[in-house]
C-alpha cells in the first residue's frame, strides 16, 4: 500500500513536470506568434511610411538647390506623419538624395558634403533625380517574448527608393526661369520638332513695341487679376538670384510684359556677363550645341565713349541661360507690329542664353533661343505645351 502511494506521488509530480514543460513550450510559441505578428505590423507601417516619404521626397526635386533640401525635409516630414507602432521616426541624415540610371536599375547616392557645396549651375543638380531611405527600427516592445525567452526588444530594417524620371514629354512648369516672355508666334515653325536642325538667328531685345519681333520682361501674376508690371527691382533680383529665378510658373499661368528700356537691369546683365555682379553670379559658358558663339556687338567689344554702361573685356564666351516663358500671341498679330506690353498667357517654355548687351545709344540685350536640344530642367509633364524644355513624370517606386 506504502509502495502503492509513492508510485503516485511520482506520477503526479512527473505530470506537473510534462504539465510546467509544456505551459513554457505554449508560452513560449505563444510569445513568437503574438510578438511576430507585431514585428510585422511594425514592418509594414515602417515601409508604408518610408514609401510614402521617399515619393514625397522625389517629387520635389525639380532641379534646384532649393529643391534638393525640401526634398529631405518633405520625405521626413511625410514619414513621421505616419503611425507606426513602437517609438520610431528618421532625421534627414536618414535620407539619401542621388541619381537613378533607370537602364543600369542603379542608385548612386551624392554624399552630403558634396551636397552642401553644390551651387546654381552645377550640372550635378540637374542629374540628382532619386531619393532612398534606409532605416532600423528598434523600439518594438516585446509582449510575451521577454517573459518567455528575455528579450526585451523586437527590430525592423526597411528601405525605399523612389525617382522620377524624365519622359522627354514638354514642360507643364519650370521651377526656375529668366525674367523674359517671348511671344511663340514667331516660332511655331522651329518648335515643329523634327524638321528643325538648326536653331533661329539670335534675336535682339529691342525694347520697343513698335517693332515686330519684340520680346519683353516678364513677371507671372501673384494672385488672379494683379497687375504687377516687371519693374527693376524685380527682374535685378530675378537675375541675383543665380541668374535664375526660383519661383515655378506653370502652362496656362498669365504673366505681366513690359518692353520698356530699363538700363540699370542693362547694367546689371552685363555685370554678370563680366563677372562683377554684387552679390556674385557667375555666368556660364556658350554651349555650342545651340549655335556658333555669335559675334558681340555691345559692351563685350569693349566699346569707346560709354554712358551708362562700363566698357569691359568679358571672360571666354559667358552666357546666362535659363527657360523662358512663351506667350500665347495670335498668329495674324505677328504679321504686324506687336503691342507686346500688358497680361498675356503662358503656352510653354523655351531655354534661352543672353550673351551680349547691346550699345548704350540703342541699349538693347542679345538672346539665342535654343529648340534642336531638349532641356532637361524640370516641372512636371504636359505634351500640350510648346517649347523645348522638358518636363518628368510623377515620382515611382524603384526598390
Amino acid at each position: 500500500m506504502i509502495g502503492l502511494n509513492t508510485q503516485k506521488r511520482r506520477f503526479r509530480r512527473g505530470n506537473a513536470a510534462v504539465v510546467g514543460l509544456s505551459l513554457g513550450v505554449v508560452l513560449g510559441f505563444g510569445a513568437l506568434a503574438v510578438d511576430i505578428s507585431l514585428q510585422r505590423v511594425a514592418d509594414s507601417q515602417v515601409q508604408a511610411a518610408i514609401e510614402a516619404a521617399a515619393l514625397g521626397g522625389a517629387a520635389a526635386l525639380d532641379r534646384t538647390i532649393s529643391g534638393l533640401s525640401i526634398a529631405r525635409q518633405q520625405a521626413v516630414d511625410i514619414a513621421n506623419s505616419n503611425p507606426v507602432v513602437g517609438d520610431w521616426s528618421i532625421t534627414v541624415d536618414d535620407v539619401e538624395l542621388g541619381v537613378y540610371d533607370p537602364d543600369t536599375q542603379a542608385f548612386t547616392p551624392v554624399p552630403n558634403t558634396t551636397l552642401a557645396a553644390l551651387e546654381t549651375g552645377d550640372p550635378l543638380i540637374l542629374q540628382i533625380n532619386a531619393v532612398r531611405i534606409a532605416t532600423t527600427h528598434d523600439g518594438i516592445a516585446a509582449v510575451l517574448a521577454n517573459a518567455a525567452f528575455g528579450v526585451d526588444s523586437l527590430s525592423t530594417t526597411n528601405t525605399a527608393t523612389a525617382a522620377r524620371p524624365n519622359n522627354g514629354g514638354t514642360a507643364r512648369s519650370v521651377p526656375c526661369y529668366l525674367p523674359l516672355a517671348i511671344p511663340d508666334c514667331d516660332y511655331k515653325d522651329w518648335m515643329s520638332g523634327a524638321a528643325m536642325t538648326t536653331n533661329p538667328p539670335p534675336r535682339m531685345f529691342n525694347q520697343s513695341s513698335a517693332i515686330i519681333d519684340n520680346i519683353g520682361w516678364g513677371r507671372p501674376q501673384s494672385s488672379p487679376g494683379a497687375n504687377e508690371m516687371p519693374n527693376t527691382n524685380y527682374i535685378s533680383s530675378a537675375f541675383a538670384n543665380g541668374a535664375c529665378h526660383e519661383e515655378s510658373i506653370e502652362l496656362g499661368q498669365t504673366m505681366q510684359v513690359d518692353n520698356g528700356q530699363n538700363t540699370s537691369v542693362l547694367k546689371y546683365i552685363d555685370d554678370i556677363l563680366s563677372g562683377k555682379a554684387a552679390p556674385a553670379v557667375s555666368p556660364t559658358t556658350w554651349d555650342h550645341d545651340v549655335a556658333p558663339r555669335p559675334a558681340r556687338d555691345g559692351v563685350g567689344a569693349n566699346l569707346p565713349n560709354v554712358s551708362s554702361l562700363t566698357p569691359t573685356v568679358w571672360a571666354d564666351e559667358p552666357v546666362i541661360q535659363g527657360p523662358v516663358a512663351l506667350m500665347k500671341v495670335p498668329d495674324e498679330q505677328c504679321a504686324s507690329n506687336i503691342n507686346f506690353v500688358g497680361e498675356w498667357e503662358i503656352s510653354g517654355f523655351a531655354w534661352a542664353m543672353i550673351y551680349d548687351v547691346a550699345q548704350p545709344s540703342t541699349k538693347n540685350i542679345w538672346v539665342q533661343l535654343d529648340f534642336v536640344n531638349q532641356r532637361d530642367f524640370g516641372g512636371d509633364v504636359d505634351d500640350g505645351g510648346l517649347g523645348n524644355v522638358t518636363g518628368f513624370d510623377k515620382p515611382v517606386l524603384v526598390f
